[in-house]
């Protein structure tokens, strides 16, 4: 009886060693399929603080989420869905990310631009394991960004060009020559910040679309490379530059006051 209860006992320790590794590795490869892909992050404190980060994870789903905190409100938003993965792309499935109606969103240069939504913004990427090709490196280029052209407006005759690191410093040589041209109503090149449009036209020239704004707060100073600067006046404070990199020159100048 005493060796039949020792057997008994054997087995049962058998089956709970067996029991505790199976589900030690159940939890492992739980874990691994919740790796993170991607996380990025959007920070922003003006008149409100704002805290969006935005997680892949290894099985393909993805959480967003958006913090606000106002004085007399707080809000706090979380999303969450799914994502094809393609080299640098993600397509938002089978719904659109809800936070902007972004169906799609691209990986480059350290940041990751959620598109053909009902309005553009980027966030800044702290980790990656998908592919993020970098064009330029902003290091070399402080007081400038890059936004992808919205081709849906002129489809017809732009289409978006990759701008690269060799083409912002022919762009910046230019870019001071115009200033040069133009101090009498401007003030200093380094007072700016620059964002940049790319495009090719159908005479396969690149066209660069600038728009330069003083740096009036630290709100343009610091997030002038995560959305577009809307100024509907702004003076000499608003300025408009095309160039024809193709030809080496601009070939329009305006500013809000002219």
């Amino acid at each position: 009886m005493q060796s039949k209860l020792k057997q008994t006992f054997k087995v049962l320790a058998l089956l709970s060693i067996i029991s505790c590794n199976y589900n030690s590795q159940d939890a492992t490869r739980k874990l691994k399929k919740k790796d993170t892909l991607l996380y990025a992050i959007y920070d922003s404190d003006n008149i409100s603080k704002s805290i969006m980060s935005f997680t892949v994870l290894a099985d393909s789903s993805f959480i967003f989420t958006n913090i606000v905190e106002r004085p007399n409100y707080n809000k706090t938003e979380e999303f969450k869905g799914l994502v094809k993965i393609k080299n640098n792309h993600l397509d938002f499935f089978p719904f659109e990310l809800d936070y902007n109606k972004s169906q799609n969103a691209e990986l480059k240069n350290n940041y990751i631009d959620f598109e053909g939504g009902e309005f553009p913004f980027r966030m800044r990427i702290e980790k990656t394991k998908i592919q993020s090709p970098n064009y330029i490196n902003y290091s070399r280029f402080p007081d400038i960004a890059v936004f992808k052209f919205i081709e849906k407006e002129n489809s017809e005759h732009y289409k978006n060009y990759e701008i690269n690191n060799d083409d912002l410093y022919k762009a910046e040589d230019i870019l001071k020559q115009c200033f040069s041209d133009n101090k009498d109503k401007l003030t200093k090149y380094s007072d700016y910040v620059k964002q940049i449009n790319a495009v090719k036209n159908k005479q396969n020239e690149i066209i660069l679309f600038v728009h330069c704004y003083c740096k009036l707060d630290n709100f343009i100073k610091k997030e002038f490379r995560l959305a577009p600067i809307e100024m509907h006046d702004g003076g000499t404070c608003n300025v408009y530059i095309e160039i024809n990199l193709s030809k080496n020159k601009y070939t329009h100048f305006h500013t809000a006051s002219f």
